[in-house]
């Protein structure tokens, strides 16, 4: 993954997430960017920007002041989710392994309230409705890794056939 100005901030965040599996937060001021707008257009101050290529061993905390550093744009690294926000002292290696744990740790707390409310007083319209949290848990999980890598590969199909183009006209 390679980070520059001319990126737009739902490539960004798209390839951050195929990459690292965790949601990148971008923000214009204090609210969330435009995922249309590109890097250069949302950039605060004189940064000129450059390009960056992170890595699964920089810390979540390193990599959010790198990008303020060299694009003036606030960003924060949440859960895949983005239901928290990662901790700063952690790798976005290690990032990943305590955000798929604390998954896993809802999907059993749901499949341990289902268990427990089996039988119970013949209400199957509560067992039902546990049921279909776990399933709808597991589903969302799948299919937003599956959007994600669809969007990804259209983006580089995309970026493939401009540069087709770029080259056959030149």
């Amino acid at each position: 993954m390679n980070i520059n100005g001319r990126m737009k901030v739902k490539t960004l965040r798209a390839e951050f997430k195929d990459e690292f599996g965790l949601t990148l937060r971008v923000y214009d001021g204090r609210n969330f960017a435009d995922d249309n707008s590109t890097l250069a257009s949302i950039r605060k101050g004189n940064n000129k920007g450059d390009e960056f290529s992170p890595r699964k061993s920089t810390r979540v905390e390193n990599l959010e002041n790198k990008i303020m550093n060299i694009f003036g744009i606030k960003v924060q690294i949440s859960g895949s989710d983005d239901s928290y926000l990662c901790k700063n002292e952690l790798t976005l290696a290690k990032a990943l392994d305590k955000d798929t744990e604390k998954l896993d740790k809802r999907i059993k707390k749901t499949e341990d309230s289902v268990d427990s409310n089996e039988g119970k007083d013949g209400d199957e319209s509560n067992n039902t409705n546990y049921n279909a949290a776990l399933i709808i848990s597991k589903l969302n999980k799948f299919l937003n890794f599956q959007i994600n890598f669809f969007f990804y590969l259209f983006n580089k199909i995309i970026y493939g056939l401009h540069l087709v183009a770029f080259f056959s006209l030149g």
